[in-house]
């Protein structure tokens, strides 16, 4: 079977946020939706601290994936002159700031809000090991869906799931809210609500990735981590894939 799961791109994200990408075969980073200001896309509570990305504003919804980091914004500066007092105390420091340092710099070369996010993604697949393929809505060409059909949220993602291979389709606790099963149902693509599974009870799932790994290093946010897992089935999926010991 083949895993597709989705998000907004984000600044830095939360353990939750990664937990998923972890559990992802393919994460699809949905830079096709407009920016939302002062959210999550380019803000999070780094070290106890709200930590901002400027960025370009336009005075009009702009999509993720056209949202540009404002560079020359002393912001850039005033966040990177902090990131070597980040953690003082935290005993694997310095691996959660070469990560944000290495995030940052993607976006001098390439001042997209959007490419920070990949830049951390790929920083953090490379320290703890990650496998999951990571690709931008943005850059994907769907195929339309056949007439008659609506072609709303719903109709992309069944859409991004048949051009990326994936037979699964897990989605936030609120997809049978949004979500039109009956679209999966035709192209017998399977969808589950997710659950997190922290790796401990004392997790935070909203506690930044970089306060865990400046406090855990790389065995301990392996296993903090935790699993994001199928919570219910809202479109079951083929016996061997519902009944598979996928981890």
């Amino acid at each position: 079977m083949t895993v597709l799961i989705g998000h907004q791109p984000l600044f830095v994200g939360s353990l939750e946020w990664w937990a998923r990408i972890a559990t992802a075969d393919v994460f699809v980073l949905s830079d096709d939706v407009d920016f939302e200001p002062k959210s999550a896309q380019a803000r999070h509570l780094i070290d106890g601290v709200l930590r901002s990305l400027p960025v370009v504003h336009e005075g009009r919804p702009v999509p993720i994936a056209e949202t540009r980091v404002a560079i020359t914004d002393p912001a850039i500066g005033k966040l990177e002159r902090a990131i070597p007092m980040m953690w003082p105390r935290a005993p694997h420091r310095e691996s959660a700031r070469r990560i944000l340092w290495d995030a940052l710099e993607a976006a001098e070369v390439q001042p997209a809000l959007v490419n920070v996010t990949v830049s951390m993604i790929r920083e953090v697949h490379s320290y703890l090991g990650l496998s999951s393929r990571l690709v931008k809505a943005s850059q994907l060409r769907l195929r339309p869906m056949p007439d008659g059909l609506p072609n709303g949220p719903t109709a992309r993602i069944v859409r991004q799931c048949a051009a990326l291979g994936a037979d699964q389709y897990w989605c936030g606790p609120s997809g049978a809210e949004y979500l039109a099963l009956e679209l999966f149902e035709a192209e017998g693509i399977g969808v589950a609500e997710l659950e997190w599974c922290p790796g401990s009870e004392a997790d935070d799932g909203t506690l930044s990735l970089l306060d865990v790994i400046a406090a855990a290093g790389h065995a301990g946010t392996k296993e903090r981590i935790g699993r994001c897992r199928p919570s219910r089935w809202l479109v079951p999926a083929g016996t061997s894939a519902a009944t598979s010991s996928r981890p």
